[in-house]
């Protein structure tokens, strides 16, 4: 079924990858409130009773395949019949691997396989979730700089593994486009990606947010984040699949960045006249250097220390057609939400 991009009908199929995750749940949840029909996919079928029961959606209001980014089954029934795809899945994991292959190889084979998927079976639309990593992603530091959807991290400098992949994964995906001009891409680029939990394991914002609560880390470390609210990036994504003039487009989704301390005194501020424990102590950036040695963790924050990028959100702010949710409200949501589910 080809669908012109941009004349997406109330009731049409739309395939979410990696549905199970934290913004996918976001998206399913607001397609089917839409009225469109939504499939995804889950690398575990089980995953599909706890999704439909976590969003309150009717049984059966949403049809699941497994796939896996690592191999060709099933991409092709998965797209059958679809009239945009909206592809999420992306691997994240807790710790940067030593071998950048783990990262890039499932990202950038996935979103091609994907994107194969899509042309072979007349998939007009493919709204991809990429990253402001794979715009302003590097160690440079240049304060006065704000960062446009014009620009791309270069590949030629020292990256983390999850740098380089959304960023090859990206530049793949345009390449893919160009080669193929019956498919309009679309592509949403979020911070750190913050606002309430719909179940499942948590991200890794939300990761770091249990950690602060849990009062489990001494400090934090001289970073800082573009924050964005999980809500405003969904509804980018749909409304990107739905704006014909968002074809060919990258949308930086995030305000500008926080410091990580930052974020610290605000659920200090809330959570410990309840009792958490919120490390609000900035670590001093040799100690944070010199753990980097040995944990995988700090290895990831030291290549980041005292660096800050101002972004230039006005386009996503137009797509939407209003203001993104402020930093503040994302944090605490989320925070709000780990607390009420007991994950800490």
């Amino acid at each position: 079924m080809t669908v012109e991009a941009g004349l997406i009908a109330e009731g049409s199929t739309v395939l979410v990858t990696g549905g199970a995750g934290f913004l996918a749940r976001h998206v399913v949840q607001r397609l089917h409130g839409r009225g469109f029909a939504v499939r995804v996919t889950l690398r575990d079928l089980r995953q599909l009773g706890e999704l439909v029961s976590t969003l309150e959606l009717p049984d059966r209001a949403i049809s699941a395949l497994r796939c896996s980014l690592d191999d060709d089954d099933d991409w092709q029934e998965a797209a059958e019949g679809c009239a945009a795809i909206i592809h999420c899945a992306s691997p994240f994991p807790a710790q940067q691997p030593r071998d950048p292959e783990v990262l890039v190889r499932p990202a950038v084979h996935g979103t091609l396989r994907v994107l194969r998927a899509a042309a072979a079976n007349g998939v007009g639309r493919v709204i991809l979730t990429s990253s402001m990593n794979a715009i302003a992603g590097g160690s440079a530091n240049d304060p006065g700089k704000v960062f446009t959807e014009a620009d791309w991290t270069d590949l030629a400098e020292r990256l983390t593994p999850y740098d380089r992949s959304k960023t090859m994964a990206e530049r793949a995906a345009w390449q893919f486009a160009d080669d193929h001009p019956e498919i309009a891409l679309s592509v949403i680029n979020p911070g750190a990606i913050f606002g309430p939990v719909l179940g499942g394991r948590l991200s890794a914002s939300g990761e770091i947010i249990r950690a602060m609560l849990a009062g489990g880390i001494p400090g934090v470390p001289r970073i800082g984040f573009g924050v964005v609210d999980v809500r405003d990036v969904a509804d980018a994504h749909i409304a990107a699949m739905l704006d014909p003039a968002a074809r060919g487009r990258r949308y930086i989704c995030s305000l500008d960045e926080m410091w990580l301390v930052e974020v610290a005194r605000l659920l200090a501020a809330h959570y410990k006249p309840l009792g958490y424990r919120v490390p609000t102590r900035e670590l001093p950036d040799l100690l944070v250097r010199l753990g980097a040695l040995i944990s995988p963790t700090l290895r990831r924050a030291a290549d980041h220390l005292g660096r800050r990028r101002r972004t230039d959100a006005q386009a996503v702010r137009t797509l939407l057609g209003r203001e993104l949710i402020p930093a503040e409200d994302a944090i605490l949501a989320m925070a709000k939400s780990i607390s009420e589910h007991g994950s800490i």
